[in-house]
């Protein structure tokens, strides 16, 4: 498969995912640098702790009113090769992104990651 149908599949994957957990996920982090820390260590034990589900095959981050990422995406820059999907939830001056983010290509790597 290559890049571009992984982040299609991806696409429709969101398209029948309900994100409004999101928002409890962005409550609980807003201006708590210990809830921040403690996502940045394992946001998918986090988010489960709230009770939610994180859709198969994405990861998160929460964009402070800064935008920095926790927890910080090394291969966020703009000469890294891959393929990115992200959406993004915003309220207020922060938000949270659920993405899927292929290195050098999804074809190249096996997967979303």
């Amino acid at each position: 498969m290559n890049s571009l149908n992984s982040i299609t599949q991806a696409a429709d994957t969101l398209k029948g995912t309900d994100l409004a957990w999101a928002y409890d996920v962005i409550d609980s982090l807003k201006d708590n640098p210990q809830a921040i820390s403690d996502f940045e260590k394992d946001p998918n034990f986090f988010i489960k702790q709230l009770g939610h589900e994180i859709p198969d095959g994405f990861h998160v981050h929460y964009i402070d009113q800064d935008g920095n990422y926790f927890p910080k995406e090394d291969n966020f820059t703009p000469s890294a090769d891959g393929s990115r999907l992200e959406a993004r939830v915003d309220k207020g001056n922060v938000a949270l992104g659920v993405c899927v983010y292929c290195p050098g290509g999804c074809a190249n790597k096996g997967g979303l990651i």
